[in-house]
């Protein structure tokens, strides 16, 4: 688990981003840039599989307002965007990366899945009319 966190921070990290915090095995990072996010989840499953190809990542990115607080020496984020992507990243199957229309939307997008070589196919959020590109 070290070893998986220590791959999710650095593709974290590189990019400009910050991880807020661990539940279990999974991790919630903030980025300033939607595309930028988009590029780090694609990152952490690429490294994660490279470090254990047994070890397939579960990933949901969105973006939007949050409230950020500082609690205990450390910020951490709520609101509605923060619920959405929980509610993204349950979407994802072993081994994908599911993002709204606030990711799907950014310029550069397209290029990203093209240049990874990543499928596009549409999912739904439960409560939520948007559409949303899973990755694949």
């Amino acid at each position: 688990m070290r070893a998986h966190f220590d791959v999710v921070r650095e593709a974290v990290a590189t990019r400009r981003g910050s991880v807020v915090k661990t539940i279990g095995d999974a991790v919630m990072a903030v980025f300033g840039e939607p595309l930028v996010a988009a590029e780090a989840a694609v990152a952490m499953r690429r490294e994660v599989a490279q470090l254990d190809p047994q070890l397939m990542l579960k990933v949901g990115v969105h973006g939007g307002p949050c409230v950020a607080i500082d609690t205990n020496n450390q910020v951490d984020y709520f609101g509605r965007t923060v619920n959405i992507a929980a509610r993204v990243q349950g979407l994802a199957e072993a081994g994908e990366v599911v993002c709204t229309d606030a990711i799907a939307g950014a310029a550069g997008f397209t290029e990203l899945l093209e240049r990874h070589q990543l499928a596009r196919s549409p999912a739904r959020t439960r409560g939520s009319r948007a559409s949303t590109p899973t990755c694949r």
